[in-house]
């Protein structure tokens, strides 16, 4: 039985109260008819399967088989995107004060397993006890920070100032789509389970890809989501090589926001395959208040739009928009030619959006 422990635990945390320590032990018993499992990807509430798998080996005893994952490919990543897509409507339509319920009891399961989860992730990271306890304890906080936050900003639809009687102006954070979360091995759950909860809180839905790595944590993750009551397809969780599943992620369509912690290599190529896409045409109906870099949502007002932006939205086929994206718009080389008649061609197309939007999102996309 679980002792009721009161010290704070972080993942700095030097030392512990002894009764801390008898819990772990209890633990380390308890886990040990949780190795050695075969696991699934979870597409919309669905064990998926693949044509191959691989064995995860702890670090510490390269004899223990902590457990064998499925080797996923993009063609799985696709069907996570799809059933995100799906389960978004619902998902987004919900009231937040709903969905910061279901998110504060992902982090009320998460600190019930916790001595549990700690040990598993000292078999799969190898990393000390406090450091693994630390880490588990900072994914429940990180969640319900969040909520907290959403909660403390009124779901962040705030009444702003006027400057006339007739009109009125609100401050609004909608949810942006789909985001793919891609998590690093050394913070195996405060690094997945933070960002894609910060995701959830404000009504996106998540493709979730653990490193390769750590695939057990990532499991534990998805079990703590599921465990908590989330609906069918609003938290996928897929395995597999970086190079096919995780590239996926960066390079599907249906991907709205991606998450990632790893390499300065990796990153910085996610920022320029971001950076070289086009944005695709929005209607005013789908279009919805971003957020700036401080994650403060951006003013949309109900005035109506400026005949010049109705203007050139009708240039371009669609409806003018009520409220925009950052955006980052690119000037075409210029051409070669040494004519001085020729014009200097400007592009059209616009880099993706890299502003901040929903919750701690390294990179989004204008859709």
């Amino acid at each position: 039985m679980t002792t009721q422990a009161t010290q704070r635990i972080t993942y700095a945390t030097m030392s512990a109260d002894p009764n801390l320590h008898t819990d772990i032990d209890a633990a380390v018993e308890r886990v040990k008819g949780m190795l050695g499992k075969t696991h699934p990807m979870y597409i919309d509430g669905k064990a998926v399967t693949a044509g191959a798998q691989f064995e995860d080996r702890s670090p510490i005893d390269t004899r223990i088989v902590l457990g064998t994952f499925q080797q996923g490919g993009r063609e799985h990543v696709q069907q996570a995107v799809a059933a995100a897509r799906a389960a978004f409507p619902a998902w987004s339509g919900l009231p937040w004060q709903e969905r910061v319920r279901l998110l504060k009891k992902v982090a009320d399961t998460i600190r019930a397993h916790r001595f549990d989860l700690a040990v598993l992730m000292i078999h799969e990271v190898g990393k000390n006890r406090l450091e693994c306890l630390g880490d588990v304890i900072e994914t429940a906080d990180l969640i319900e920070y969040y909520c907290d936050e959403f909660a403390n900003h009124g779901g962040y639809e705030l009444k702003m100032d006027v400057l006339g009687p007739n009109e009125q102006n609100m401050s609004v954070m909608r949810p942006y789509g789909v985001f793919g979360v891609i998590s690093p091995f050394n913070f195996p759950m405060a690094l997945a389970g933070g960002p894609a909860g910060g995701a959830l809180v404000a009504g996106n839905t998540v493709v979730f890809k653990p490193a390769t790595d750590t695939p057990l944590m990532g499991a534990e993750v998805y079990e703590m989501m599921a465990e908590a009551g989330l609906p069918h397809g609003v938290f996928n969780f897929i395995t597999g090589p970086g190079r096919t599943a995780g590239q996926e992620i960066i390079d599907n369509e249906g991907i709205d926001g991606i998450v990632f912690t790893g390499s300065m290599e990796v990153g910085m190529k996610l920022l320029r395959d971001n950076g070289a896409r086009r944005i695709r045409g929005r209607s005013s109906s789908r279009w919805a208040a971003r957020t700036r870099r401080s994650s403060r949502a951006r003013p949309t007002s109900t005035r109506r739009p400026t005949a010049c932006t109705a203007r050139r939205s009708a240039r371009r086929g669609r409806s003018a928009p009520r409220a925009r994206a950052y955006t980052c718009r690119q000037r075409s080389a210029r051409s070669s030619s040494s004519s001085s008649s020729k014009r200097r061609r400007r592009s059209r197309s616009a880099t993706r959006s890299s502003a901040m939007c929903g919750w701690a999102l390294s990179s989004t996309r204008a859709r």
